[in-house]
Order: structure tokens, then C-alpha cells, then sequence
């Protein structure tokens, strides 16, 4: 059963928007190598918000990421661009 994890956030204020799609751009082949992962989605919404979008073939593969995502330099990277007490995560199941 496929499973979509969502996380949104906003960029933390000394980010660099370009430094940080560049960055984000290094995260999706080092996730590609975790189990389970089938691809990911960036998207800025009107608001200033961001959206990473990534689909898991299972919620194990979802889960068990998270330990591997904190040990790869670009997400860390990444995460660090990111303003951490405006993220929200949340997990779907993919129904159609």
C-alpha cells in the first residue's frame, strides 16, 4: 500500500531561497536510494510556504526514512534552510 508523506513548512528567515531549491534539488537522489521510495515533489505555495511531497511504497518505508533522511549531509542541509516551528508532516494513505 503506497503512502504519501506530506511536509510543509516555511523557509527559516537567514534562508536563501535559491541556496535552498538548489539544496533541495541534491536531497531527492540521496532519498532515492532508501527503500521504498518512489519519488518526491517540491512546491511553494502563494502564501510563502513550502510543500516537500514524497511517495513511499509502504508506511515502514516512510517510517524507516526519517532515522536515514538525519544521518545524509544535503537533507540535513536542507532541513537546517527550513524553519522547524512552522513544520507539519502528516501521512496519507494512496487510495486512486
Amino acid at each position: 500500500m503506497k503512502v504519501v508523506k506530506i511536509v510543509e513548512y516555511g523557509l527559516a528567515p537567514e534562508a536563501n531561497e535559491a541556496a535552498f531549491i538548489d539544496t533541495s534539488r541534491l536531497v531527492t537522489p540521496e532519498m532515492a536510494k532508501m527503500t521504498g521510495f518512489i519519488k518526491r515533489e517540491l512546491h511553494k505555495g502563494e502564501d510563502g510556504r513550502w510543500r516537500d511531497t514524497v511517495y513511499w511504497r509502504t508506511r515502514k518505508d516512510a517510517d524507516d526514512s526519517e532515522a536515514k533522511i538525519s544521518s545524509v549531509p544535503e537533507c540535513i542541509n536542507c532541513i537546517s534552510m527550513m524553519d522547524a516551528s512552522s513544520m507539519s508532516v502528516k501521512l496519507f494513505e494512496l487510495i486512486s
